[in-house]
């Protein structure tokens, strides 16, 4: 009866041991595993930082461009106008001329 109690402590003994190493390796894959789950969230949030930047720069570089051509066709418009203008101020300054050295 000694021998079986002492086989049954053993055993407990041993069982536990199991279950503490078991839950060393547990502790140490969840440890791990969240490490992991950590940096993968750190390297996502800078890849969608990152994203976010190009897409901002990127948007900012076209309104620039569109911005410079609508000045270059502002300008051009202008142009136009006063070329326009000029030459009506020429035409009447002309028929003004005729006028005046007709009478």
């Amino acid at each position: 009866m000694k021998d079986e109690l002492k086989k049954m402590l053993e055993y407990e003994a041993k069982a536990r041991d199991i279950l503490d190493e078991s839950m060393r390796k547990s502790d140490k894959i969840r440890g791990d595993s969240q490490r992991q789950a950590e940096e993968l969230l750190k390297s996502e949030r800078f890849k969608a930082e990152d994203e976010a930047q190009r897409s901002k720069e990127k948007t900012i570089h076209n309104a620039e461009e569109e911005a410079e051509k609508m000045k270059t066709r502002t300008v051009k418009s202008v142009q136009e106008q006063e070329a326009r203008a000029k030459k009506r101020m020429d035409k009447a300054a002309s028929i003004i001329l005729k006028e005046v050295f007709n009478l």
